[in-house]
């Protein structure tokens, strides 16, 4: 058994099946150090006004970015089911409150994946992963999508 070096994890995930390799290596991580759980998605506040984006369906997006990253951090809970999770879907910057959410849990390391692009598009758009390991004050493993 390892020795329990990291009390608490934070897993960042998007529910995309790029993010599947960074929440299986952060709870591989939780698993050996026996370390709780806490699985963060969220919703980039910053791409849309949620008040003025309708669906066709009637319903706004915002509500179905929020469904959609409930379903994300359930499916991360259902399949980390040996482990104490929490999860939590959040709204803003998410580089941004993914690292204030790590220091107000007094997080011990984040792992977040990446897609690894670059060029113009990581230029343009930036990285949520280059980030979070520029400005958190915790240890940050980023895992990168094969796919």
């Amino acid at each position: 058994m390892m020795t329990k070096i990291f009390d608490k994890i934070l897993i960042a995930t998007d529910g995309s099946d790029n993010s599947k390799a960074a929440v299986e290596k952060g709870l591989m991580i939780a698993r050996q150090c026996e370390s709780a759980v806490y699985v963060v998605y969220v919703i980039d506040m910053s791409t849309f006004s949620a008040a003025s984006i309708v669906t066709p369906a009637g319903g706004d997006i915002f509500h179905l970015m929020e469904n959609g990253g409930k379903k994300a951090v359930e499916h991360v809970k259902k399949i980390a089911n040996d482990l104490n999770v929490k999860t939590f879907v959040i709204s803003g910057k998410p580089a941004h409150e993914i690292t204030e959410f790590a220091v107000k849990n007094k997080i011990d390391l984040i792992v977040i994946g990446t897609h690894g692009t670059g060029g113009i598009e990581r230029m343009l758009l930036g990285s949520v992963a280059d980030k979070v390991i520029r400005t958190a004050n915790q240890p940050v493993l980023v895992v990168r999508s094969w796919l």
